[in-house]
């Protein structure tokens, strides 16, 4: 695949010596760069057309239990999912909460949040890890952890953050 545009480059930098050493450096980097996207777009197509989860599967793993998902290499959000029914609750990264439900119809799970249109997602498995993409072909998000403990969304208690106290208006 890339061995042609190479061996094009090649003939045209070879009668032209003023510009041969830029060309080998230029040329050097060119498989270094094709081969990177290459690998990414890979990487997408796996995740796109990997196995969808399950309903059942998917509520046997985050019954009770809080999922992590990163984006881009940061912490998305954290969703956590009561052991009953099909209420869920959200925490994105800048400490945004939603409480919705989400339903699961056609291999798409959709999550209702009470405003605008659900956002609806793909789950998918590619080998040990679990991707969320998009329904539209938008974004992958990664699972990262399945823990089994709940999160809060309710601002924490003053006493617990490590700032002066205030009390009556004053230090």
């Amino acid at each position: 695949m890339i061995a042609k545009p190479l061996k094009y480059l090649l003939n045209i930098f070879a009668n032209w010596q003023h510009v041969r050493p830029f060309a080998i450096c230029a040329l050097l980097a060119l498989p270094l760069t094709a081969f990177a996207e290459d690998l990414s777009l890979a990487q997408r197509e796996q995740i796109i057309n990997a196995v969808n989860i399950s309903e059942s599967d998917w509520r046997n793993m985050t019954s009770g239990r809080t999922v992590i998902y990163h984006q881009d290499g940061m912490e998305y959000g954290r969703e956590y999912y009561p052991s009953s029914g099909n209420r869920t609750y959200f925490r994105a990264a800048n400490g945004t909460c939603l409480e919705g439900e989400w339903s699961y119809e056609d291999k798409i799970f959709c999550f209702d949040w009470g405003r605008d249109l659900p956002s609806c997602f793909f789950h998918k498995r590619v080998g040990d890890a679990i991707f969320i993409v998009g329904s539209t072909g938008g974004d992958i998000q990664q699972v990262t952890e399945i823990i089994d403990a709940p999160f809060q969304c309710a601002p924490e208690l003053l006493s617990s953050l490590d700032v002066p106290r205030l009390i009556n208006g004053k230090l």
